[in-house]
């Protein structure tokens, strides 16, 4: 899914949620939640605008969530939790809803 959306759209109409050189360390499910982890690399390239950055964060976790029994996401960076991703609360789990 994260190799789906990293590529971007298949119709030039549409924007990508990812910015180009977006990557991902590592996901993994266990239980009903998938951890996905990000490079400091890729927390660099989110949009300064909160807006855009609530966008992006919401594009991966919606995605995520539509893999069979993930009901939710906890995203990480470098391997530990954060508070933050940009203006995004990411200190608990995330879902489709959030």
């Amino acid at each position: 899914v994260m190799e789906a959306l990293m590529a971007g759209p298949v119709s030039e109409t549409l924007q990508p949620i990812l910015p180009e050189g977006f990557s991902v360390l590592s996901a993994r499910i266990e239980g009903n939640t998938c951890y996905l982890n990000l490079p400091k690399t890729s927390v660099d390239l989110m949009p300064q605008d909160a807006a855009a950055q609530r966008q992006m964060v919401t594009g991966m976790v919606r995605s995520l969530c539509s893999i069979r029994d993930v009901r939710q996401v906890q995203i990480l960076v470098e391997g530990e939790r954060r508070a933050y991703l940009g203006a995004v609360d990411i200190s608990q789990p995330l879902n489709a809803m959030s």
